[in-house]
């Protein structure tokens, strides 16, 4: 699965990535890479274009990171975090462990 196009707060304090690219396999982190690389060939593709990504919740109270390596735990918001703690509220998609376990109708979209 690959997500493209957000904007990466990957959680380890490093500036946002405009237009990543998140590849990801067996439920892991693969790559993450800066726009314009190309994802690979016949991966399940996430349109996160206009969007930010934040590292999901581990065990309901602290932060992960996103980086290679690690389990694939992610939430894509509608808004920029960094500018209003509201931008909570605009969830698009939730992952977990490399599986997508909530989308809303108005979310991203999978191709």
């Amino acid at each position: 699965m690959v997500v493209t196009g957000a904007t990466l707060l990957d959680g380890t304090g490093r500036d946002p990535l405009a237009g990543a690219t998140i590849v990801i396999r067996g439920g892991t982190i693969a790559a993450v890479t800066p726009r314009g690389v190309p994802a690979p060939a016949g991966a399940e593709r996430i349109d996160a274009r206009g969007k930010w990504i934040i590292p999901g919740l581990i065990e309901a109270r602290t932060l992960g990171t996103l980086e290679p390596g690690k389990t694939a735990d992610l939430v894509v918001l509608g808004a920029d975090p960094s500018l209003s703690i509201s931008a909570i509220r605009q969830i698009e998609l939730v992952m977990r462990d490399g599986r997508i376990v909530w989308t809303s109708t108005a979310g991203v979209r999978s191709r």
